[in-house]
């Protein structure tokens, strides 16, 4: 299952939204699932959502290398 979060009026990025967003979304997948690990994607150059994140705990456990 795949699924994303986009924002999409700037004037709202960089206010904290999308980190609030995924901290939430992950608490309830640990806490009322019962979920023991999350993964989550993205492109390299995307260092907004890289840094939502780290800030959520989230580690790099891998990089998709192109052909």
């Amino acid at each position: 299952m795949t699924h994303s979060y986009l924002i999409g009026d700037k004037n709202y990025w960089r206010q904290g939204y999308a980190t609030e967003v995924v901290s939430h979304v992950t608490q309830y997948g640990f806490e009322n699932l019962g979920l023991e690990k999350i993964t989550a994607g993205c492109y390299e150059p995307n260092v907004g959502n890289i840094n939502v994140l780290k800030k959520n705990g989230f580690k790099v456990e891998g990089v998709l290398k192109g052909k």
